[in-house]
Formats: structure tokens, C-alpha cells, sequence
């Protein structure tokens, strides 16, 4: 079993090579809703980050969440909507910045058990996905939780169109 670990791990290191010279989206700018790790069963944001999150979701989950601009309390350009049940996960993330806007748009799923789980999820955008240098995207993840005081994921997210 650990060697296959070790070869998703090696699999995920051989990939993601060619891909740091790639200009995308950072990751907290993808993740702006993240409250804690991504491979946190509460607060992961249902499959958004990792989608491998969805094999143990217990049942339906529905967040909002909206980011104000600065002292303007009312300002409602940034904003997330994240629906996660049981294998399956839909996320809408809006960001908005000096009169431009991108919508994010992902359909994950996830499986597995609460020691070994992975998933893969597609995203796509629409708005000014130039500006905000958005492409589709195939998401992979996993999450390894070997024992009840440690856990690891991996997320590789690749781009289908660069």
C-alpha cells in the first residue's frame, strides 16, 4: 500500500514539473473562501479546493460566503457559492477587481474511504478570463489520512487548454 502512495506522490511530482512555468492564478486567489485546510471535512469548501473532501461527506451542504471591498460594507463584488453532498460537489466563485469580473465555475467529485480518498474535479470561468488569466482546468486530489493525528493531501490542478 505505501508503494502505491509513493508512485501517486512521484506521479503528481513528474506532472506538476512543466506546470510551475505556467502563468495561472495563485493559489489563495482561487481559494479566497478557504478558511482552513482543504482537506478539512468542515470548512474545506465541499470539493472546491480538494475535491478527494467529497468522499466522506457526511450529507447536503450549502455555504455562502462575500468578501466586502475594504469600508464598504454594502460592496458585493466578491463572493462564493459551494453545494457539496456525498461524492459530489458544485462550486460558483465571483471576484471582482477595478470595474472587471471572472465567475469560477467547478464539478467535482470524490470517493474513497475516511484513510484513502481522491477525487477530480473541472473548472471553467466565464467574464474576463483573460485579465484574470483563468483557463479550464482538471483538478486531482487526494487526501491520506494514515492515523487520527496526521493526514496529507496532494491537489494538482492542470490546465486543458495551455
Amino acid at each position: 500500500m505505501n508503494k502505491r502512495i509513493l508512485v501517486i506522490v512521484g506521479i503528481f511530482m513528474i506532472i506538476a514539473g512543466p506546470v510551475f512555468a505556467l502563468e495561472r492564478p495563485g493559489y489563495y486567489e482561487r481559494n479566497e473562501f478557504l478558511m482552513t485546510s482543504p482537506g478539512s471535512f468542515y470548512e474545506g469548501l465541499l470539493g472546491f479546493s480538494n475535491p478527494a473532501n467529497l468522499a466522506v461527506q457526511n450529507g447536503p451542504e450549502h455555504r455562502f460566503y462575500w468578501s466586502s471591498d475594504g469600508v464598504n460594507a454594502s460592496s458585493f463584488g466578491d463572493w462564493g457559492y459551494f453545494f457539496g453532498a456525498r461524492g459530489f460537489g458544485f462550486g460558483v466563485q465571483r471576484q471582482e477587481f477595478g470595474g472587471v469580473h471572472v465567475t469560477d465555475y467547478r464539478l467535482s467529485t470524490g470517493f474513497g474511504f475516511p484513510d484513502k480518498m481522491f477525487g477530480i474535479g473541472y473548472s471553467w470561468a466565464s467574464g474576463d478570463k483573460k485579465f484574470f488569466g483563468r483557463e479550464k482546468m482538471l483538478t486531482i486530489g487526494t487526501l491520506q489520512r494514515p492515523c487520527k493525528y496526521f493526514s496529507g493531501g496532494l491537489i494538482g490542478n492542470f490546465s486543458t487548454e495551455s
